[in-house]
């Protein structure tokens, strides 16, 4: 059974792949590149599976006068072996760049897997996410929450970090922090609930968390990772408020007694003033600041991001009613505490050193 442009399937390839083990011993999959997601995506990112894959420079035309330059630019040196074929031109490539989008380039030409489809972060954002995805940092530690303690305890080294704190750099006293979450209904199929610890200083991704648990064991996690982040001031704490949020930010303030939760300032345009809502509230307009602020830091290249996060990003889409969303079959969850933290930081007010 051959899959045709199988890249494009939403929704049905993973069944469909399933299915088709049963009725034929030889599947085939073809495709240009579109969205680092889905099934097809996961083939040829297997190094088990035998790939052939058909370059536009193998056409003796097109290659006509082709040319390497190497090291393009910085971000080519951490390029994998299999992704140099990325840095040949030509006289036709060259005149191909210049009348196609850059959609269009990465999708029919470069095998860009980040760049093809409709990712929200393109261009100079998408070619940051593609380095900080080969960029290696090992966590410094793993802690584990002990939530009747509401404590942290040191853990070994873990398969999988689910349920644990996830810290890349330990609290710096001369640092003030703000923290994003993403809050779910904490079903044993459903999304994630994940915190994201933002540097205000470095702009890095410090420590993360992520986990399948309810609003009301969640709150005692934010208690619990606030206070370890506590240094020049408590850390400026980001909840979304939608449905299940709404209850966490009360028992952070009713029962927890956290300090400096965030308020989102909203303008009445009838009124002209500007109240204060509980937490941070998604909107169709919040969703689009939340993701333009993500594409901003992308830009400016300053802070680090873990894989986990990076590789949601990559995801991460406009859909065909332009709204920004994870691509069908993943996850959006570390994406919006991402950029409820980023949004915190924007806005609080900061204690300095």
């Amino acid at each position: 059974i051959l899959f045709d442009e199988f890249a494009k399937w939403e929704g049905t390839d993973t069944a469909a792949w399933t299915a088709a083990g049963d009725a034929t011993p030889c599947r085939i999959p073809v495709s240009t590149a579109f969205g680092a997601a889905g099934q097809f995506y996961d083939l040829v990112t297997d190094p088990s599976k035998d790939k052939i894959r058909l370059h536009w420079s193998l056409h003796p035309l097109k290659i006509e006068g082709g040319y390497c330059n190497w090291p393009r630019k910085k971000e080519d040196e951490l390029l994998a072996k299999e992704e140099w074929d990325r840095l040949i031109r030509s006289p036709w490539y060259d005149q191909e760049d210049m009348r196609r989008s850059p959609k269009e380039m990465a999708q029919e030409l470069q095998m860009d897997y980040i760049g093809a489809g409709n990712p929200a972060f393109d261009g100079r954002a998408g070619e940051r996410l593609r380095t900080l995805l080969r960029t290696v940092r090992r966590p410094l530690t793993f802690k584990n929450i002990n939530l009747g303690e509401l404590t942290l305890e040191d853990a070994p080294e873990v398969r999988d970090s689910e349920g644990f704190l996830t810290i890349f750099r330990a609290p710096d006293s001369l640092v003030a922090y703000s923290l994003g979450v993403d809050v779910v209904e904490g079903t044993e199929d459903g999304d994630f609930a994940v915190i994201k610890v933002l540097n205000r200083r470095t702009k890095d991704i410090d420590a993360s968390y992520f986990s399948r648990i309810n609003e009301v064991e969640l709150a005692r996690i934010i208690k619990i990772i606030a206070s370890y982040y506590t240094t020049l001031d408590s850390p400026w704490v980001g909840i979304e408020t939608n449905s299940p949020g709404l209850s966490t930010f009360d028992f952070c303030v009713e029962v927890h007694d956290v300090d400096n939760l965030f308020m989102m300032p909203v303008f009445d345009s009838a009124l002209q003033k500007v109240s204060f809502k509980k937490g941070w509230r998604t909107t169709e307009s919040s969703r689009k600041v939340l993701v333009s602020g993500v594409k901003n830091w992308l830009l400016e290249r300053k802070g680090w991001a873990d894989p986990r996060l990076c590789r949601e990003m990559s995801t991460f889409i406009v859909n065909k009613n332009r709204k920004p969303e994870a691509k069908s079959g993943c996850n959006d969850d570390e994406v919006l505490a991402f950029g409820i933290s980023i949004q915190v930081d924007l806005i609080a007010p900061e204690v300095e050193a």
